[in-house]
């Protein structure tokens, strides 16, 4: 039994919505210890997710994911020297090599995550630039921001990338 185009479309709406609330969670907790924002900027992030938001909005998007992504990579960098020492510690060299390929996948995934927010927000920036030279939401416009939207193929690229990198540096 195949599934119909339409059962398709909604389950990668439904993946989609699901990574773009994930996004949000995770900004707007971000926002709110690193800005001492309350609000956690939700209003300005979720303005950013709708299919008629503005190109100012979506680059402080993608800024933030960007940011969110570098934070998390460093942490991860930090928790896998810790968790190499420990495991170096207790069970020797096969404890080593079991933390750092756990800890290059973390620092990988989220370095990829980095990589692939720091691309989008140069074409959420070049729609932003357009916005301002013609002053309305054109084709053009439109298409950046379609580009400059985080989307599914975003998840499997990092977890390609970071499964090819631990598994290289294994």
């Amino acid at each position: 039994m195949t599934a119909s185009p339409d059962t398709r479309i909604s389950l990668w709406l439904v993946i989609g919505r699901w990574t773009d609330s994930l996004n949000l969670f995770l900004i707007t907790r971000l926002v709110r210890v690193t800005l001492r924002d309350r609000s956690g900027g939700a209003d300005v992030f979720g303005a950013a997710v709708l299919p008629d938001a503005s190109p100012s909005n979506v680059k402080g998007y993608v800024e933030a994911v960007c940011w969110l992504w570098i934070i998390l990579a460093s942490v991860c960098g930090v928790l896998t020297g810790g968790l190499t020492w420990l495991l170096d510690t207790v069970d020797g060299n096969q404890g080593n090599t079991i933390a750092v390929t756990i800890g290059t996948f973390l620092v990988a995934f989220c370095s990829v995550g980095a990589i692939d927010a720091l691309w989008r927000y140069y074409f959420a920036r070049a729609a932003r630039r357009r916005y301002y030279q013609v002053l309305h939401v054109d084709d053009g416009v439109r298409q950046l921001i379609r580009i400059a939207r985080l989307n599914d193929a975003t998840i499997i690229l990092q977890l390609a990338g970071a499964a090819l990198i631990a598994w290289l540096l294994a």
